[in-house]
């Protein structure tokens, strides 16, 4: 419920107290409000001058003075109590209380269209069925992992891949939702605030061109598996130590994916990560592996 006992935004916008000064100074509807929000997020992100025990001075003259004329204005037209009480008399308080009827939610309505993800899987990416271990009888398949390696390759290619492909549609995105100080503070928190805060457009952004680096190693660490170990008799003797030896960098990065996705309410993001290094990727197998 609307406070009308002082001038709060809530309370500002319901009676349109602000309206008459767009429509005497020549200003779309809406500007006043605007600047008004502008300068009172400028004013919470502004240390105060111990000295002179505010920093209005100091935040206006970073503001045109059509705007300052502005705040000057919402300063002693709307904020002072005895003339705020006349704007809410005026208004009529009545006029707040809107009558607005509406149907019961429908579970089985769908009220808003959902996109489609506009996902292609990537070509050859299924199921193995493989001619060398039909009688499951093998640890470890060459055919297997080299299939392995293959699909990975659909998904995370040298400089390309959906996973670059999502990360690139992502970066596009600019949302503009407003200019009054709740818009703002959202959109830096989809976008950041600054270049140490990437916010969770560029948290999203970084973890996919990890993802896709992480694979792309990994599937030069199974071909590099695949070369030192040539049959199974020699994979039957991997400990490991050496498997981990082979596979460090790939499993460091997959190991280093936990950072991303700890984005504070205030913008901030997990890790860093670039995209598509060095790599290879690939596996082992077992006899219960398709």
């Amino acid at each position: 419920m609307v406070d009308f006992n002082y001038a709060n935004d809530d309370a500002v916008l319901t009676i349109g107290a602000l309206k008459p000064y767009d429509a005497n100074h020549g200003h779309p509807d809406g500007w006043t409000h605007s600047v008004i929000d502008k300068i009172k997020l400028e004013m919470t992100r502004t240390p105060t001058n111990p000295r002179m025990g505010s920093n209005a001075d100091q935040v206006l003259s970073k503001f045109s003075p059509e705007e300052r004329d502005a705040w000057k204005w919402y300063q002693e037209e709307v904020v002072p109590p005895a003339k705020w009480k006349k704007l809410v008399e005026e208004y009529d308080v009545n006029k707040a209380k809107p009558s607005i009827t509406h149907s019961p939610f429908d579970p089985n309505t769908t009220y808003v269209p959902k996109p489609g993800s506009q996902f292609t899987p990537p070509p050859g990416v299924k199921d193995w069925h493989g001619a060398d271990n039909k009688g499951g009888d093998l640890v470890v398949s060459h055919e297997a992992i080299n299939y392995f390696i293959k699909s990975l390759g659909s998904i995370a290619g040298d400089g390309s891949g959906i996973l670059l492909d999502a990360r690139k549609t992502l970066g596009a995105i600019d949302p503009r939702p407003g200019g009054f100080a709740r818009a703002e503070v959202m959109r830096q928190r989809v976008r950041g605030a600054s270049a140490d805060d990437p916010g969770l457009q560029g948290d999203t952004m970084a973890l996919l061109a990890s993802v896709h680096s992480a694979l792309f190693d990994l599937q030069a660490n199974l071909r590099t598996l695949l070369n030192n170990y040539k049959n199974a008799e020699e994979f039957n003797k991997l400990t490991a130590d050496k498997l981990g030896t082979v596979m460090e960098g790939s499993y460091d990065k997959i190991g280093g994916l936990d950072s991303y996705g700890k984005t504070s309410s205030t913008g901030g993001g997990g890790g860093t990560g670039g995209g598509g290094g060095t790599g290879g990727a690939g596996g082992t197998g077992n006899k219960n592996d398709k």
